[in-house]
């Protein structure tokens, strides 16, 4: 009984460790390092170029900060919107393609003050 509450509570220390993104040894015994902000993606946005590196350092301070993957996960889909998608272009006639019509596509936008930035930055 005692090996199966040590187990668990590794395992806990490893979920916190992962969801804060500080360093730890997995379940393998494999060092993971520590998590940190992302180069320039270099997208046609110019994302990196926008949001300036104070700002995307307390983001990810933020995000890093949350007690939980969940909660992680809901400030996420918060910035994630649908749209329409702007332009279709098909490579085959519909009747031979086995894909079907795209509705809508997602974007991520960031907060900034009050604005909201579309970006394709990642955390």
């Amino acid at each position: 009984m005692l090996e199966k509450e040590e187990k668990s509570y590794a395992s806990e220390i490893i979920k916190k460790s992962r969801v804060s993104g500080s360093a730890y040894t997995n379940s393998a015994g494999n060092p993971i390092m520590e998590l940190k902000p992302g180069n320039d993606c270099k997208c046609r946005r110019m994302c990196y170029i926008k949001v300036s590196e104070e700002n995307r350092l307390t983001v990810f301070k933020n995000f890093r900060g949350m007690s939980s993957k969940n909660e992680q996960d809901n400030y996420l889909q918060s910035l994630i919107s649908a749209s329409e998608v702007k332009q279709r272009r098909r490579r085959k006639p519909e009747e031979e393609s086995n894909k079907p019509e795209r509705g809508s596509c997602a974007e991520l936008e960031f907060e900034e003050g009050r604005t909201r930035l579309p970006t394709d930055l990642q955390y």
